[in-house]
């Protein structure tokens, strides 16, 4: 039974990560059928689950090379090629093609110069990440403006300005004085 939890417990980082990538693919399933709003909130989700595997890792200590490339492989799906894809499934034209076809390249080359660059505690450019939230709430509030903030993503995912990394940490239990 220890062996079982044991085995669990090292494999729940890259399970965390599979669940990014179906997010990611039913977003993109979504966009294909014209249901959007399931596709932006799919995407969010995603951006939701994204740092639960690393936190997993370095929980249960099976961080790893593989987990590591799951990883990147799994944000590729949920935050470079739904976004992308979820862009140009709304307005189908040369321009939004374009953009998709950028915007995952651009995060190719985000994640594949991440993988290889150990990591100081800074972003290189903003996160690949960050499209799995923006590009839907952009959706949501000013549609409008999706190309335009695809567009800012794309080019400033590979910008060298170092961004820190946000550490979200448990503080102590806020005492009630009353």
């Amino acid at each position: 039974m220890q062996k079982t939890i044991k085995k669990i417990k090292s494999s729940l980082a890259v399970i965390v990560s599979l669940l990014n990538a179906s997010l990611g693919i039913l977003a993109i399933y979504y966009a294909h059928i014209r249901i959007y709003n399931v596709a932006c909130i799919l995407m969010i989700a995603a951006f939701c689950t994204d740092g639960l595997d690393g936190f997993c890792a370095r929980r249960f200590h099976s961080s790893s090379d593989f987990g590591r490339e799951i990883d990147s492989l799994c944000d590729l799906v949920s935050f470079g090629i739904a976004p992308g894809f979820l862009i140009a499934s709304t307005s189908p034209n040369v321009i939004t093609l374009l953009l998709f076809i950028l915007m995952v390249a651009s995060g190719l080359l985000r994640l594949a110069k991440f993988n290889v660059t150990k990591f100081d505690g800074y972003f290189r450019g903003t996160p690949i990440t960050l499209n799995g939230l923006l590009i839907p709430l952009t959706f949501f509030i000013w549609p409008i403006f999706l190309p335009f903030i695809a567009a800012l993503l794309t080019v400033t995912m590979n910008i060298p300005i170092k961004i820190k990394k946000l550490n979200i940490k448990k503080n102590k239990p806020i005492q009630n004085n009353l």
